[in-house]
């Protein structure tokens, strides 16, 4: 079963944040995009089980 979520973080113009979280069979994936002034300064990718 796949089964996941985004979520956006704003300070009321413009996004400061966006979560994504994602799980599919065995394993959870976690990712978080920074951005500041508009742009992405920043990315993060976090990924748990899986097959080997």
């Amino acid at each position: 079963m796949d089964e996941g979520e985004t979520i956006y973080y704003s300070n009321g113009k413009e996004v400061r944040k966006i979560t994504e979280k994602f799980i599919r069979d065995d394993a959870y994936t976690l990712t978080e995009y920074y951005f500041k002034q508009g742009r992405l300064i920043f990315a993060i990718e976090i990924i748990i089980g899986g097959p080997p």
